[in-house]
Parts: C-alpha cells; sequence; structure tokens
C-alpha cells in the first residue's frame, strides 16, 4: 500500500490516478479532512511500502505562522520520523519557490520570499541534516509552476495556465498584470510530474523538478 498525503490537492488527485492505473493501493489523507498530525496517527504505517508526501498549505499568502509551522513543518517531520522508524522510502514536496525571484535571472539560490517557501526550505535542510538515519531512500522534489488537466478553481493556488485559459473562456480577454513580461516561471505539465514523482522513489537527495526552461507571464497568456 502507498500513503499519498494531500490526496485531494491539484498534484495529488492526478498522483492518486496514476498509481492506481499502475495497480497500486494507495491509502490517502488530506489536511482539509482534519488536522494532519493527528492524521497522520490513523495510517497503518506497517502497511505502507511508499510514501508520497504532499500535503501541505499551498497559499503563498498565508501569514499565519503558526499555523504553516504545524501543517508544513511539525506534520512533515513527523511523517518522516514514521518513515525512518519502519523503513518507508518517501518522496516529498518542496517548491521551487524556496529560490524566490532569483529564478528570474536564470540563478537559483535560495530566497524564500513567503513563509510558504520558508517552511518548504525548512523541509529540505531538516532532510538534509538527517539523511544518515534514513535506511530507505528520501527524495525531495521541487515543483516549479505547475498546470494542467483537473486543475480546479477551488485549488489553494491555479496556475497562470487556468486562470487565463478561464478568463478567455469567460470574456475573450485575458488580464495580465504589469510587469509580466518581465516575471519569469519554470512552468510544467502535471502529467509530467505525476509521471517523475512515482518513477523518482529510489533517489537520495533533492532536485528541482521542471523543464528548465523559464518563461515570462506574457508569453504564457
Amino acid at each position: 500500500m502507498k500513503l499519498v498525503t494531500g490526496h485531494k490537492g491539484f498534484i495529488g488527485r492526478n498522483l492518486v490516478k496514476y498509481l492506481t492505473k499502475q495497480g497500486d493501493d494507495v491509502f490517502g489523507f488530506d489536511a482539509v479532512d482534519g488536522d494532519p498530525i493527528e492524521l497522520a496517527e490513523k495510517v497503518p504505517w506497517d502497511k505502507i511500502k511508499q510514501v508520497y508526501h504532499l500535503g501541505a498549505i499551498s497559499n503563498t499568502t498565508e501569514l499565519d505562522v503558526l499555523k504553516i509551522q504545524r501543517w508544513n513543518v511539525q506534520s512533515s517531520l513527523q511523517i518522516m520520523e514514521k518513515a525512518i522508524e519502519h523503513n518507508i522510502p518517501v518522496t516529498y514536496a518542496s517548491s521551487g519557490s524556496v529560490y524566490g525571484n532569483s529564478m528570474c535571472q536564470g540563478q537559483y539560490e535560495y530566497n524564500p520570499l513567503n513563509y510558504y517557501a520558508l517552511s518548504k526550505l525548512t523541509v529540505d535542510y531538516w532532510v538534509k541534516e538527517n539523511l544518515s538515519r534514513f535506511k530507505a531512500p528520501v527524495v525531495g522534489l521541487r515543483y516549479f509552476n505547475v498546470y494542467g488537466l483537473d486543475e480546479k478553481k477551488d485549488d489553494f493556488c491555479t496556475s497562470p495556465v487556468y486562470r487565463f485559459s478561464e478568463q478567455a473562456k469567460a470574456t475573450g480577454v485575458i488580464k495580465i498584470f504589469e510587469g509580466s513580461e518581465k516575471t519569469y516561471r519554470d512552468f510544467v505539465c502535471v502529467n509530467d510530474v505525476v509521471e517523475l514523482t512515482a518513477r523518482l522513489y529510489h533517489c537520495h537527495g533533492t532536485y528541482d523538478l521542471g523543464c528548465g526552461t523559464a518563461i515570462s507571464f506574457l508569453d504564457v497568456a
């Protein structure tokens, strides 16, 4: 059985579909169903063979530091400790947001601009410091701007591809923000993200998961 946290989110939904098609049994829980730390205690850890930890508050404008600390950091470390205890391989979601606006110049240096990005970097640092404790592989994947099918309005953070498409269908006009021609990001399709997430379980370390080429929001529009 494979555990997928955040299984009701955009990437999580697509990952569950992918794993199910591969014939895997999936146990999922999502923070929208309750406190993630309490939900993690109900996981049948003795039956789990692989952990895909995607669950988190992904709202980059969230200002409740204690909430982010509990949902993104504390719950992540709890799941990591369970994986270490039961010798389970872990693939977890980090984020390209840890680089902040340094991506605009093609430089990939840590520059988290919000509490969400800082929480992701905190978990990355913890994993790096505790790598020797993991007997099974642990891999962190830094997702960039993910777009694709099954993206929904009520997802925490919809992609500009989704928002622009909805605007175009509804009004025939796409509204872009000032400076969109100078704001560059790496956009990657959810199909590619899901396939790599499912297949990189044997790796050890932290990796960027994008296309490697940033384009402007204006070009996306």
